[in-house]
């Protein structure tokens, strides 16, 4: 297991901020936590890393939603859009 933190959440995937440097097309199992109007949100998706780039202390993997339930693919929808 491994943590690391959400950068950037859109629709179709996240920008991971990670200690580890992931190869391209690997699949991860995340559990994201989002908290947001004073509630917590929590799923599990699966992602495929599309991304990797190497920065000074961490590595940045760009991610792309494989698999999420309708619920919280609706969700995620609509917090990268602002409408919740």
């Amino acid at each position: 297991m491994s943590l690391c933190k959400v950068e950037n959440a859109s629709a179709q995937g996240f920008l991971l901020d990670t200690e580890i440097q992931y190869p391209l097309n690997t699949r991860l199992m995340l559990r994201i936590e989002v908290r947001h109007g004073g509630k917590t949100w929590e799923f599990l998706c699966i992602v495929v890393v599309r991304h990797s780039v190497i920065r000074s202390a961490s590595y940045m993997a760009g991610t792309e939603i494989e698999k999420i339930s309708e619920k919280d693919e609706k969700f995620l929808h609509d917090y990268s859009f602002s409408i919740v």
